[in-house]
């Protein structure tokens, strides 16, 4: 009974130490900023990580006013004042903003954004922030080479 419960202890003490790495990420892709229905769709297996692969995508450019601005993973919405809404999606954490000294997009504001057109496997497209251009300054969200987060590069989770 004791070798039982001693054994039992040594194993959930590995468990639990080995589950802290695994779930922190180590550099994966995609982040908490969206829901776990967004993370299934833009997930692709790389190197043994969920990455998007979002360099692979269309580029676009969108003009227009910020329409809705919700919480993190739900998009920005922009009325590019033909009529047109368009929702992007990626534009990062609040934290990445808060770091660059920059406040994120609000309602009522003209932006510019330049995107990436994701078309998945399912048909579904989806725009992906590269750039926004809000109140005269330019914020990089993306590296333009391989598309990956910079707030990911930042050293934050």
């Amino acid at each position: 009974m004791k070798t039982t419960v001693k054994w039992m202890t040594i194993m959930t003490a590995a468990l639990l130490l080995a589950a802290g790495p695994a779930l922190a990420g180590k550099g994966a892709c995609i982040g908490n900023q969206m829901g776990n229905q967004a993370k299934q769709q833009m997930s692709k297996q790389i190197g043994g990580q969920n990455c998007p692969v979002i360099a692979e995508g269309e580029p676009v450019s969108i003009s227009g006013t910020v329409l809705e601005a919700a919480g993190a993973g739900d998009g920005l919405v922009v009325d590019t004042g033909d009529g047109t809404l368009v929702t992007v999606y990626g534009i990062g954490p609040f934290w990445y903003w808060e770091s660059l000294g920059v406040p994120r997009p609000e309602v009522g504001e003209a932006i510019q954004i330049d995107a990436l057109r994701l078309v998945y496997s399912d048909g579904t497209e989806r725009l992906i922030a590269v750039t926004i251009v809000v109140d005269g300054e330019t914020i990089d969200l993306r590296d333009p080479v391989d598309g990956k987060t910079l707030w990911r590069r930042a050293g934050r989770r």
